[in-house]
C-alpha cells in the first residue's frame, strides 16, 4: 500500500538519513515499544481484568502463535500422560 506522495517520500528519507545510527536505531525501538503498547491495549480491552503476567503470555502469544501452539500441545500432551499413569497405578483399598 502505498497513500504518501513521492514528494513527501523523499522528504521523509531525507529527515530519516539525516540522523544519526543510534538515532535511527532508538526510532526503531521506539516503533517497537508503541506497537507493544497497541497489541497490549488491544488485549486490555477484550480482558479488562487480565494479570500482568497474563497480558505478558497474551502478548506473547500474539507475537509467536505457533511457538505457543506447538509448547501448548506439548504440555496437554504431558498432563494427559500423567493422568494416565496416575489412573494406571491407581488402586482401590477395601
Amino acid at each position: 500500500m502505498k497513500d504518501t506522495s513521492n514528494f513527501i517520500h523523499q522528504k521523509q528519507m531525507e529527515i530519516i538519513f539525516s540522523k544519526t545510527p543510534a538515532e535511527r536505531f532508538m526510532m526503531g525501538i521506539e516503533m517497537c515499544r508503541t506497537a507493544r503498547q497497541m497489541v497490549e491495549a488491544g488485549i486490555k480491552r477484550n480482558q479488562q481484568n487480565i494479570s500482568k503476567e497474563e497480558l505478558t503470555y497474551a502478548v506473547f502469544k500474539r507475537y509467536y502463535p505457533s511457538l505457543v501452539a506447538e509448547s501448548e500441545r506439548a504440555w496437554q500432551t504431558y498432563l494427559l500422560r500423567r493422568r494416565t499413569e496416575k489412573l494406571e497405578n491407581f488402586e482401590i483399598k477395601s
